[in-house]
């Protein structure tokens, strides 16, 4: 007999303390007469050491070439040498002039973009048992407005104006948003362009309707949330660490990634599981309640006096949203079973490969 079972579970990982509801009024966004036209010029820069959290990591299987739209080779070949090891034509000549050992490694393509200009695209590899991957190991990153900006091709097409579906980071930290048409610099928010290449960029004064959106200050940890990516249609925000709430667009929201740390190793990552809309209207302020208390969806099978639970856990949040991928060792948060009756510890464990 096979059936689904919810638990509230005491955890002993990431996730402590319930969070509560809360809503207060707010302002919207000063009129276009109040802020400048701002412009800047990127450029790209390579991180072989990448610290940087995005909302949709793209992995993209390693075949004879890495393409580049608007270099001026068509093509970067790449040539595997057995299974841990390639070749790379780094600069798109014909000739393999780089090597990837290992489990993985990074590099910088090299060339000229269609106007003659220095044309630069750094990319990271990994190997795995049955092929190797690819994703960019770099970032279009300048000064807007003296806040620091980084653009991220996150899905891999040589192109940094997919609004919805690369990444960018605004002013500090390493956990990026989704490519947004609309930008918070400093509490004022901008329409926001970029060229195809992500060398040019443009920040207009946003004039429609604001509100403000608080997904920190309501959710406790015991630890440090990173991330918390919403979106709507081409906006998107991190919305993590900002306790007095963050002013974006009037729109209903989605959560769409999430992540949080405890300590130097601990780590587990959210996403949106069976969490509903998040309408921020204009001129109000839309606090959510979410993260503690979680509980467990899990299949069990009953044969006699003996209980199977089956491996294959889920774990919801307060507002549906759900955990999946714990560190270290892809293992759960503690849980502890307790007799209804007595209170009495009964068992406690550990799920792996959650």
């Amino acid at each position: 007999m096979k059936k689904n079972h919810s638990l509230l579970a005491l955890l002993g990982g990431v996730l402590l303390l319930p969070p509560a509801l809360a809503a207060a009024p707010t302002t919207t966004a000063p009129g276009a007469s109040d802020k400048d036209i701002l412009t800047a010029e990127l450029r790209h820069k390579s991180y072989p050491k990448w610290d940087f959290v995005l909302p949709k990591e793209t992995w993209t299987t390693v075949s004879d070439r890495i393409p580049l739209p608007g270099s001026d080779s068509s093509a970067y070949q790449v040539a595997k040498r057995g299974p841990l090891k390639i070749e790379v034509d780094s600069t798109g000549n014909g000739r393999f002039d780089s090597k990837v050992k290992g489990m993985g490694g990074s590099l910088t393509l090299r060339g000229r973009d269609e106007e003659g200009e220095s044309f630069q695209y750094a990319v990271r590899f990994k190997s795995s048992s049955s092929a190797w991957r690819w994703s960019a190991g770099g970032a279009m990153r300048g000064k807007l407005g003296g806040h620091t900006i980084l653009i991220i091709d996150q899905n891999n097409n040589g192109l940094y104006n997919d609004y919805g579906q690369d990444a960018m980071i605004v002013g500090k930290g390493e956990a990026a948003s989704f490519l947004s048409r609309v930008i918070n610099l400093k509490g004022e928010l901008y329409d926001f362009e970029i060229s195809p290449n992500g060398t040019q960029v443009t920040a207009t004064p946003y004039e429609g309707e604001t509100g403000m959106l608080n997904m920190t200050e309501e959710y406790t940890v015991n630890g440090n949330l990173v991330a918390a990516v919403v979106r709507s249609g081409d906006y998107s925000f991190n919305v993590a660490d900002y306790r007095e709430g963050l002013a974006v667009p009037a729109a209903t929201y989605s959560l769409e990634s999430g992540y949080a740390t405890r300590g130097k190793t601990e780590t587990v990552r959210i996403r949106n599981g069976k969490m509903g809309p998040i309408e921020v209207k204009a001129g109000a302020e839309k606090s959510v309640g979410w993260g503690s208390p979680v509980r467990i969806e899990f299949d069990y099978e009953k044969d006699g006096e003996y209980v199977t639970v089956q491996p294959d856990v889920v774990f919801y949040g307060a507002a549906n949203e759900e955990y999946h991928t714990f560190t270290p060792n892809a293992k759960s948060p503690k849980i502890i079973i307790r007799d209804k009756r007595t209170g009495k510890e009964v068992i406690s464990g550990r799920f792996g490969g959650c």
